[in-house]
């Protein structure tokens, strides 16, 4: 059901298994051509990339609202801290403001070296 409703938008590609592993799915996705992808999954998803340093970059909005609610997952799940996050090199590229929201991109330095 969900292939019939996507397939005039989006090409679903089948991958056996339960748990679909970031290093498979890319190479699932190198094999068909793709070189980047846009990775919109929720805090276990983006968890699983950052966890294999597959993030290359980091697109952020900052918008004037306040959640407030406990408990509330980080982008990564929470489970426990990136140790060594702060000594990857995260350029800012790109900031830019439109009406009340900011966005902001950050660049891998280890991915874009000259």
């Amino acid at each position: 059901m969900i292939q019939e409703n996507l397939s005039s938008c989006a090409q679903i590609v089948p991958i056996s298994g339960n748990d679909l592993s970031p290093l498979k799915a890319l190479k699932v996705l190198s094999e068909m051509g793709y070189r980047e992808i846009l990775l919109e999954g929720g805090p276990s998803l983006n968890d699983s990339f950052f966890r294999l340093n597959l993030v290359s970059r980091i697109y952020l909005t900052i918008v004037p609202f306040i959640i407030g609610k406990k408990d509330l997952p980080s982008i990564t799940g929470g489970r426990e801290e990136y140790l060594d996050f702060d000594l990857k090199k995260w350029n800012l590229i790109s900031s830019e403001t439109l009406e009340n929201e900011i966005f902001l991109i950050y660049e891998n330095e280890m991915f874009f070296r000259p």
